[in-house]
């Protein structure tokens, strides 16, 4: 689906409309769920965004109803090369969420995770 503005993808607020469309079609597949991270960001924001990014792939298992094959979290890497001198309790607070996301995945959809 392409919303308005020729942007790839639903955003989040659109979901439950997207999904009742969807619904009303013969077939639909649902490949993954693309999480983008802006250009700078700190690493305890970003550890808020993994965390968010499960939950909406979880929620659009449910919407849909599908599988959700992966998780791709764009824009992170750049991220954490960024933040590599970044204090250490941000350090950990990043390794928790990313450690939390893991384990979570790995008892309910069972995704790839995926950080670009």
């Amino acid at each position: 689906l392409r919303p308005e503005g020729g942007q790839e993808g639903i955003p989040p607020e659109a979901l439950a409309g997207a999904a009742g469309a969807a619904r009303r079609l013969d077939a639909i597949s649902v490949q993954g769920c693309l999480i983008a991270a802006p250009e700078r960001e700190d690493l305890c924001a970003l550890a808020r965004r993994l965390r968010a990014g499960y939950e909406l792939a979880k929620r659009m298992t449910v919407l849909f109803p599908c599988s959700m094959p992966y998780l791709c979290y764009t824009g992170v890497s750049r991220t954490l090369r960024a933040a590599a001198e970044a204090a250490p309790s941000e350090r950990r607070a990043f390794l928790t969420a990313a450690e939390t996301v893991a384990m979570q995945n790995r008892t309910a959809f069972y995704a790839r995770l995926l950080f670009t």
